[in-house]
C-alpha cells in the first residue's frame, strides 16, 4: 500500500479533493482530512494499492494543492494527532520569508520570495487568462484541464521565486514537475509552465 498526502492553502480544495476520491471509488476508510484553521491551511491523506496511485495523485494534483508528497507502506493517521505541532511531520513546501537562495554542496535553488498572496489563490485570479493563453496555444485535440497544473506549478514558483530570470528558475521546475511524477512530461509542459511563472512573477 502507498500513502499519498496532499498539502492545501485552501480548506475547500482539499474537502473537494477528499470528494473527488471517493466518487472515483477510493475507499473512504482509507482517506481523511485535517484543517488548521489558525493556518487557513489542510491536508488530504489516501492510501491506495499501488495501480492506483497515479490516479490518486492526478485527483490531488487536480485540486490545487502547495505539494504531493508519497510515502511508501504508511496507513493514513486519524484524529487530533494527524496535525503535528506549528508545522507538522508533513509540512508545507512554500517558502518563509527568511528562505535562502541554495542549499548544501548541491546548490539546489530554494525558494527566496517574500511570501504574499497564497499561490492557489492567484492561480484563481489569472485562471482566466490562462485558459485564453490555452485557446490560442494549445492544441486542437487537447483540453485546457490537461494543462491547468501546468499553469498552476507556473503560479506556484512565480510566487516562490519572485524576480528571477526564467534560466535561473526552469532547473527547479523541471525538478518538481518530475519529483511530482505527472503523467505529462516536462518537454509537453515545459511552455505552460513558463506562461504561469512569467504571469505572476511581474
Amino acid at each position: 500500500m502507498t500513502t499519498l498526502i496532499g498539502l492545501y492553502d485552501d480548506p475547500e480544495a482539499a474537502q473537494q479533493a477528499m470528494l473527488d476520491l471517493s466518487s472515483e471509488g477510493f475507499d473512504r476508510r482509507h482517506i481523511t482530512t485535517n484543517t488548521r484553521a489558525r493556518e487557513a491551511s489542510a491536508k488530504v491523506t489516501v492510501t491506495t494499492t499501488e495501480d492506483r496511485v497515479q490516479q490518486a495523485s492526478k485527483l490531488l494534483w487536480q485540486n490545487g494543492p502547495t505539494d504531493v508528497r508519497r510515502e511508501e507502506g504508511q496507513p493514513p493517521e486519524h484524529g487530533p494527532r494527524a496535525d503535528r505541532g506549528e508545522d507538522g511531520a508533513v509540512g508545507s513546501s512554500r517558502p518563509t520569508a527568511n528562505a535562502v537562495e541554495k542549499s548544501g554542496a548541491s546548490g539546489q535553488m530554494r525558494p527566496a520570495g517574500k511570501g504574499g498572496p497564497a499561490a492557489s489563490e492567484l492561480f484563481r485570479e489569472h485562471e482566466p487568462s490562462f485558459r485564453e493563453h490555452f485557446r490560442s496555444h494549445g492544441g486542437s485535440s487537447e483540453t485546457y484541464d490537461e494543462y491547468r497544473q501546468a499553469y498552476m506549478e507556473g503560479t506556484r514558483l512565480g510566487t516562490d521565486f519572485q524576480s528571477r530570470d526564467w534560466s535561473e528558475v526552469e532547473q527547479e521546475a523541471r525538478r518538481r514537475w518530475e519529483h511530482n511524477q505527472h503523467p505529462q512530461p516536462w518537454s509537453k509542459v515545459r511552455d505552460y509552465v513558463k506562461h504561469g511563472w512569467g504571469a505572476v512573477d511581474r
